[in-house]
């Protein structure tokens, strides 16, 4: 579990060594918001695994952007 009372987290590589590995969950993936924070999630090390209410090409174009370093929840 992490303790983010001892998080000093203030440069890329402190964030990049914090969310290494880290799976985190995004909601709305496929909105421009949704998909930016997966790509720098990515970018910093974490392995998002990102929701989308209705799984299409959007969502493999999204995880092939990413390098495949992540997954697709299934929508409801």
């Amino acid at each position: 579990m992490l303790d983010f009372q001892q998080m000093k987290v203030g440069t890329m590589s402190d964030r990049t060594r914090l969310l290494a590995g880290q799976p985190v969950l995004v909601t709305g993936a496929p909105g421009g918001i949704g998909a930016a924070i997966v790509e720098q999630l990515a970018t910093e090390g974490a392995r998002p695994e990102f929701h989308f209410s209705r799984i299409g090409q959007g969502a493999q174009q999204l995880l092939d952007l990413i390098g495949g370093k992540g997954s697709i929840a299934p929508g409801s």
